[in-house]
């Protein structure tokens, strides 16, 4: 640690001079002062021979008794009053620079000799002490000079603020009564503007929440106003944290007996009010805790101070700790509460370092509580208050660099230790509660009572005790919550649902868990219109929340499986209303929550899944949700989704247990579901949907079938060959490239006759039908139907094609669209030239005779089903048969009918034109079936209402334009495809 100390050779009063040039420009005036009145005093001071009995310059360790006695010798020079005023000025400053002063040389000299956190404790509770010293006895001074002549009315002066505040001071004037308020107005009127002009602004934050339109408040109006805003926290922490500066002890006592001591549990007959404000901080602390780091700016008050002064302020209430420094609260804590020595020491060592850098920089910057990281003088400003801090420039670290490290160090612990502390305030919540009586033993009617002891606590923040009771674990209270409910009149139902939601509206997180919680009722029919009652009210009470965008994204981030929970729940017009009303609110979020458009597209995600999915969709959402809650909060963006599959991939690598590694890989296959399922509904390229599709179905196919052979390898004791002998395809919608099917066709052929290799395979492909049946889809094994085996041997398929074929034009196209999954070179070939050459290829036109049929004896079969994409003439099924004619007359080797369609525009030069009008129908009739398939119904069948409703990228204002638009360009493109496909048989019969 290095710190500069510089011995000055300047005289007292002009080292004064200079050091105020170092300070923020707030901090000139009182050099301005100095130099136009300190000649003046002196000069007076001499002419009545009193120079000697004033301490002008030197520093004084004594503070308060000597400014009170000089202060008190200037005010009674026989002067005019304004040239006390000016006198008092001067002197106020320069005591206020030489504290300062004083302060600055403090740190210099004992950083060189002490632990850091113990020099900056003493820093700030000196500095507060002498600043309130100085600032008492300038008041009183200046109090009498106003008042004149005045008989002085019973008042108490009292500060409630911060003591080493200089920007401004807190405080409150409190009356026993009203009789001389426009006597006390007149007066502090004339106070303030000195206070002003010479020292700090009074603040009168009491009297203003009480908006009386006077600087003084009674007793009696005090006490109404907290009775009646029980929720405001800031003026009961304020009336909690009141010291006497001036006037009426007396005044003072009762102030404590009838206000303060309100929120003693040790001195109140009713602990309702010490409960609320426990509630009311807990609930505060909870948004401090929750609130995300800005990358752009520090800010000491929100981030730390005000955080731990709440939870110093409930705790000295709890203890019975009269104290009003925060260090003395610590210090009687301590003694108090001696399990949590080390916790308290902790915070008054963070607190401390807090409080000197937001001095520090206050003083040589400016008096803003946001410190701008950005900015050059910012940086300049806690460059110095790091050199000051003895925190200097470690290794490549830089001062500033050094110093947010330590920020963020204490930033941290002093978390951790609230929420410690929070723990223990829940604890103790627990046993004074005045819930207690209604949830626990269950007098009387549950809902009701639980809606009249809530009013008392209107505008708490803080109910997760009570919501502990009320989730599943708890189902009998919420269930007989529900009855209770219902057994009400209307009237009273209705005072419930006010009294509920506009006691937790300040609490957005508890009216949302009470909500989320009573879903239990569910399984009772009666019950159900409960929870729908409370949800309905919900959006009601949202459209009068302006901040509900900022609510909705804290409660995701904190409790993002509850939110989960609460959206499934929703129907499609309240999801729509989150989307359309809630979501785009980003302007009313508060800057410092820098993760909010991220949140933002999560929840975005989530809603569009519940609100525009099929059941079939929801269902792959709600699994992969339940099985790893935290991929809720991980679909934002596509990369962050790539990186959780990556990291699922990278976990089964991990694991040896093989049941692990399946359950990891559908999860893997779930989430990538949903991936590519979202970009089809936010309207990507079909093409890339599908390729996406397949692409992560063969990645789960193929690594299942790893992990599946390794497990019946463990089973069996010993290593299973054969991978030249196997192979493993699909056929069906998957192989021609078609997503979200609700089944996958598959093909396994063995060419061995080895009994034992041949139980193994089937073994292995038993267990993967397993898998794929978990996963929501029918595994299909062509040829199984015949042979009763997954897997199926060479010969064994020849001696089928040789009795059925080729009346059995199915099983030859699912040889002709086989695509391997598992498989070799070799096994490829055997399958081509055993198979696919001698029975296909070479009769191809066999092939062909038999499909032209299919197609023309179900056009004649399925007139008036025109809506269903795949069965009607001119659909997907048609050209899919079309094209597999034309694979087998060409032996074309692609797999997906967009690549087979384009690979025979190019050879059949004399169907070329009709290829290339089927091009575009076979597009959209499979992005049709596919968003029908994600937002509708696993359904061939096309229903373009639902569909321009459920697929958001269709809506627009005109629903039923929209509908009509579609449905016609579905007819026309069917209409082309039908025209195109009968000239391409015609041409073909010419042929065959």
């Amino acid at each position: 640690m290095s710190t500069k100390f510089t011995y000055h050779l300047l005289s007292p009063l002009d080292r004064t001079k200079e050091e105020i040039g170092k300070w923020g420009n707030h901090m000139s005036k009182y050099r301005m002062f100095i130099e136009q009145y300190f000649d003046d005093l002196v000069e007076c001071l001499e002419v009545n021979n009193l120079i000697d009995e004033v301490n002008l310059i030197h520093n004084l360790p004594n503070i308060d008794q000597q400014v009170q006695h000089d202060m008190g010798i200037i005010s009674r020079l026989e002067v005019p009053a304004k040239s006390k005023l000016n006198y008092l000025g001067v002197y106020y400053a320069l005591k206020l620079v030489q504290m300062n002063i004083r302060g600055i040389d403090f740190l210099r000299a004992q950083l060189q000799l002490q632990e850091p956190l113990k020099v900056y404790e003493k820093y700030m509770r000196e500095l507060g002490w002498r600043f309130r010293a100085v600032t008492a006895a300038f008041l009183d001074n200046v109090m009498k000079i106003h008042a004149l002549e005045l008989e002085f009315p019973d008042f108490t002066l009292v500060s409630v603020g911060t003591r080493a505040d200089q920007d401004d001071i807190d405080v409150a004037i409190i009356t026993e009564t009203d009789e001389n308020a426009g006597q006390i107005d007149r007066l502090f009127s004339r106070i303030n503007k000195t206070m002003t002009k010479f020292s700090s602004p009074l603040h009168f934050h009491i009297a203003e929440s009480l908006d009386n339109n006077k600087f003084s408040s009674t007793i009696v109006e005090i006490k109404d106003f907290v009775l009646r805003n029980i929720s405001n926290f800031v003026v009961i922490t304020e009336i909690l944290s009141a010291k006497r500066i001036l006037g009426s002890e007396n005044t003072m006592f009762k102030f404590e007996q009838e206000v303060i001591n309100l929120f003693y549990p040790q001195y109140s007959e009713d602990y309702r009010y010490h409960e609320a404000y426990l509630r009311i901080i807990l609930g505060e602390t909870n948004l401090y805790l929750a609130r995300s780091l800005s990358t752009e700016f520090i800010h000491p008050k929100n981030d730390a101070l005000r955080m731990v002064k709440g939870l110093l302020s409930v705790l000295k209430t709890r203890y019975g700790i009269v104290k009003k420094n925060a260090w003395s609260i610590i210090d009687r804590l301590k003694e108090e509460d001696t399990k949590h020595w080390d916790i308290y020491t902790a915070i008054g060592e963070s607190l401390a370092f807090f409080e000197t850098v937001r001095f520090l920089y206050m003083l040589y910057g400016i008096q803003e509580e946001m410190i701008v990281l950005n900015v050059k003088e910012t940086r300049e400003n806690l460059r110095r208050v790091g050199e000051l801090m003895g925190i200097g420039p470690y290794g490549a670290v830089s001062c500033i660099d050094h110093l947010l490290m330590k920020y963020y160090e204490h930033l941290n612990r002093i978390k951790k230790i609230a929420e410690i502390l929070m723990d223990e305030c829940k604890v103790y919540l627990g046993r004074i509660t005045a819930f207690k009586n209604v949830l626990v033993t269950g007098k009387g009617n549950i809902a009701l009572e639980f809606a009249r002891h809530l009013q008392f606590f209107q505008g708490s923040r803080y109910w997760e005790d009570l919501f502990k009771l009320f989730n599943e674990d708890q189902a009998n209270l919420i269930k007989e919550f529900a009855r209770n409910y219902l057994e009400l009149p209307d009237r009273k139902r209705r005072y419930i649902i006010r009294t509920l939601f506009s006691s937790l509206e300040t609490s957005f997180d508890g009216l949302l868990k009470f909500i989320i919680y009573l879903d239990v009722v569910q399984d009772e029919p009666d019950l159900i219109r409960v929870h729908q009652e409370f949800v309905k009210n919900f959006f009601s009470y949202l459209t009068y929340t302006d901040s509900s965008i900022e609510l909705f994204l804290r409660f995701f981030k904190r409790f993002p499986v509850l939110m989960n929970r609460f959206l499934v729940k929703l129907d499609k017009k309240q999801v729509n209303y989150i989307i359309e009303n809630v979501l785009p609110g980003q302007d009313k979020i508060n800057v410092e929550y820098t993760q909010a458009v991220y949140l933002i597209k999560c929840l975005k995600s989530i809603l569009e899944i519940y609100g525009y999915g099929s059941w079939h969709f929801r269902k792959y959402f709600q699994r992969i949700s339940a099985s790893n809650p935290d991929l809720i909060q991980n679909l934002g963006q596509d990369e962050q989704i790539e990186e959780v599959c990556a990291g699922i991939f990278a976990d089964i690598s991990r694991t040896a247990d093989r049941n692990n590694q399946k359950k990891l890989l559908g999860q893997f296959y779930d989430l990538e579901f949903i991936h590519t399922g979202l970009k089809a509904m936010r309207g990507r390229p079909y093409q890339e949907v599908a390729n996406a599709y397949i692409g992560f179905t063969e990645t789960y196919l193929r690594s299942l079938f790893d992990v599946c052979k390794l497990e019946i390898e463990s089973i069996q004791n010993k290593t299973i060959g054969g991978e030249d002998q196997f192979l493993l395809c699909t056929v069906g919608s998957n192989a021609r490239g078609s997503s979200y099917n609700d089944d996958l066709d598959l093909v396994a052929i063995l060419d061995s006759d080895d009994p034992e290799l041949f139980y193994s395979y089937n073994k292995i492909l038993s267990k993967i039908s397993r898998e794929i049946v978990k996963r929501g889809l029918i595994p299909q094994f062509r040829f199984a139907d015949y042979l009763g085996n997954y897997v199926t041997r060479i010969y064994e398929i020849q001696e089928l094609l040789n009795k059925y074929y080729p009346s059995d034009f199915i099983e030859i196209s699912q040889i002709i669209e086989a695509k391997p999954i598992v498989s070799s070179v070799r096994m490829i070939k055997v399958l081509y030239d055993t198979i696919t050459k001698p029975y296909i290829l070479n009769n191809w036109k066999y092939y062909a005779r038999k499909m032209i049929k299919e197609i023309t004896a179900r056009k004649e079969n399925i007139q008036g089903f025109k809506y269903d994409i795949k069965e009607s003439h001119g659909g997907i099924r048609d050209i899919e048969m079309l094209l597999l004619i034309f694979k087998a007359r060409y032996d074309i080797k692609t797999f997906s009918s967009i690549d087979t369609l384009t690979k025979i525009t190019e050879i059949d030069r004399k169907n070329s034109e009709y290829w290339e009008k089927l091009y575009q129908p076979l597009c959209m009739f499979k992005e049709l079936r596919q968003l029908m398939r994600l937002t509708v119904a696993m359904d061939n069948v096309i229903n373009f209402s639902e569909l321009c409703q459920s697929v958001r990228f269709l809506q627009c204002d005109n629903q039923e334009q929209r509908k009509k638009e579609l449905e016609e360009m579905y007819l026309d493109y069917l209409k082309i495809s039908s025209n195109c496909i009968d000239k391409i048989i015609s041409n073909l019969e010419s042929e065959l």
